[in-house]
């Protein structure tokens, strides 16, 4: 259905952004906007398998600890705790609370976050807006 789907965040002072992006065929939009809504509106209703919160938290740290290979990372990592005038973590800080994540706490965020009013969309390519059925939003 898609050639790719990925999804990132990103924090500033004072807000942040979660985006998730897809590699599609025109002809298969719906299909693909529809899957992911489902997908989101599952974490709001669901409870993450611990497998699968197990694998992404693993994930997600050894990213970390593999951004932090050289020391200009690890100055980039500590500068922008401090410009940012938060307290400063350490990756092993960071590991810890990561570890207390449980699969409630992911279906509490994601109630908060995964809301119609929150979501907007944004096609890049040969789309006319009737390729688009905005009614799958009003779900989340």
């Amino acid at each position: 259905v898609a050639y790719y789907v990925e999804g990132g965040q990103q924090s500033f002072t004072d807000h942040g952004v979660i985006g998730i992006s897809a590699g599609i065929d025109k002809t298969k939009l719906s299909q693909v906007i529809t899957a992911i809504v489902q997908e989101l509106v599952l974490l709001k209703t669901e409870l993450v398998p611990q497998a699968e919160l197990d694998k992404s938290r693993d994930y997600i740290l050894s990213m970390l600890r593999m951004g932090l290979e050289t020391s200009d990372e690890i100055g980039g990592f500590y500068g922008a705790q401090c410009i940012l005038g938060q307290k400063i973590k350490t990756p092993e800080d960071i590991t810890r609370e990561f570890q207390k994540v449980t699969a409630t706490d992911v279906r509490a965020i994601a109630q908060k976050l995964f809301v119609a009013t929150n979501t907007s969309i944004a096609l890049v390519g040969p789309f006319i807006s009737s390729d688009l059925d905005t009614e799958i939003l009003r779900t989340l």
